[in-house]
């Protein structure tokens, strides 16, 4: 378990060095965000299943128009999402993933029914290192950098992130992202 969480700690480290350091350009394309969405949800199958947490697509009725990205950042984003979906959740429970368009934007949302964040932690949430207390009693692994990464690559692409919660009731994370 120390190695684990020692792996993982400089892992987010390297990210987030590679995150704010603004002399890396990100490698913008056009990617189909339905299809990143699907691959991402698919590699959580193994844990979702030992964790006995439901992971639900809710895919959107039309198609959406391609987004201009980094394909791999913007993975980084929902895997940080969906992980501590996963993370909070407990066992039975659902998380949904779900995306839209919003004007000139899609909208991605992930939703727990989870330990959700109370109201008093709400301003710290995306700080570097900040980890709500009730997530620190949860005793799971964490280093309280990967809101603050996926808040740092969201802003790089000109998109918005934020989050609506109910301490024990859930959370729901959103992030739009300009399309184009």
């Amino acid at each position: 378990n120390s190695n684990e969480r020692m792996i993982a700690l400089v892992n987010d480290l390297l990210l987030l060095n590679h995150t704010e350091d603004t002399t890396i350009p990100y490698k913008f394309e056009k990617i189909d965000i339905l299809n990143l969405i699907e691959q991402t949800v698919f590699e959580f199958s193994g844990e979702t299943s030992k964790k006995e947490v439901e992971l639900i697509l809710l895919k959107p009725e039309i198609q959406l128009p391609p987004i201009n990205c980094d394909e791999k950042m913007i993975r980084v984003v929902l895997q940080n999402l969906i992980e501590n979906a996963i993370k909070y959740s407990s066992q039975k429970d659902r998380v949904f993933v779900s995306l839209k368009q919003s004007d000139a934007n899609v909208e991605i949302s992930v939703h727990d029914t989870g330990i959700g964040i109370d109201e008093k932690d709400k301003d710290q949430i995306f700080l570097k290192f900040f980890r709500a207390p009730n997530a620190i009693e949860k005793d799971v692994v964490g280093s309280g950098l990967g809101l603050f990464t996926t808040k740092n690559i969201v802003e790089r692409h000109g998109g918005k992130i934020w989050f609506e919660a109910v301490i024990g009731k859930g959370t729901t994370f959103f992030v739009t992202l300009p399309i184009g």
